[in-house]
Order: C-alpha cells, then structure tokens, then sequence
C-alpha cells in the first residue's frame, strides 16, 4: 500500500497528519506501542514543516511486508539534523525523538524538495488479520 495526503501548513497538521495515518494503519493491526511510535513520528516531522518552512507538509505512507515507511516532503534545502539541545529549552526533541522510534531514518534534498523519512520494521499481517502479538490472535 503506499498513499499519499498534502495538507495545509497549519498549526492543526500534525493532528490530521496522526488521525489520517492512524486511519490506514488500523486494519494491519499493528501492537499499540509501534503504532504510537510511528504517530509520534508523523507528528514531529510534519510539526517541523509547519514550524520550519514556508511549505505544505507532504505525507506519502508506504505499507510493504515487514515495514512501515513515511516520508515527509516540503520546499525547504535545507537538510535535516538531529541537533544539540539545550535541556533547559523548550523544543528541538523532534529529530531525537524520531531517531528513538525509528528503525531507520534520513534526508533527502533534491531540486525543489526535501524529504524526511523513517521506516519501522513490522512483522504484522496483511490488512484485517491479527498481528501476531495481538491478544484477538488464536492458536491454529
């Protein structure tokens, strides 16, 4: 599966950036925690095109066997980066965040756009089946 979603860069993205992953994500039964980490993940990269470019956050999410990818695109050049915070700041735990969660994650600046991805690795099932570690899963 692999869809794609452009919203307006305003402070209510990230909300409907969460709600409309969340949506596609629920029929492969996903474990709660996973399913948290790739929301919060959604959340601070489309926070971060709201809060850091003049550009409306694109949301493309990629289902394949055994790994969730989201990649994030705006009009920005410039690169992406875990950066050295003060902890007495408010802000900058985006990246770090991310980098928690994620299995893998990167830049892309090319031309006109940059992206920002994460994948997670999944051993979840096709849409409508139990994941594995569901508690609904029944022996055979």
């Amino acid at each position: 599966m692999s869809v794609e979603l452009t919203l307006p860069r305003d402070n209510v993205a990230p909300r409907a950036a969460r709600r409309w992953v969340a949506e596609r994500l629920t029929p492969f039964g996903l474990e709660d925690a996973m399913m948290q980490g790739i929301l919060l993940a959604v959340s601070e990269l489309v926070t971060n095109v709201v809060d850091h470019t003049d550009s409306d956050p694109i949301i493309c999410l990629q289902v394949d066997p055994g790994v969730v990818e989201v990649r994030v695109a705006d009009t920005s050049q410039k690169a992406a980066a875990v950066r050295t915070r003060d902890p007495d700041e408010p802000g900058g735990w985006g990246l770090m965040l991310v980098e928690q969660v994620a299995d893998r994650w990167g830049t892309i600046v090319d031309g006109g756009t940059k992206i920002v991805w994460f994948a997670i690795d999944v051993d979840g099932p096709s849409p409508g089946q139990p994941h594995p570690r569901s508690p609904d899963r029944r022996p055979v």
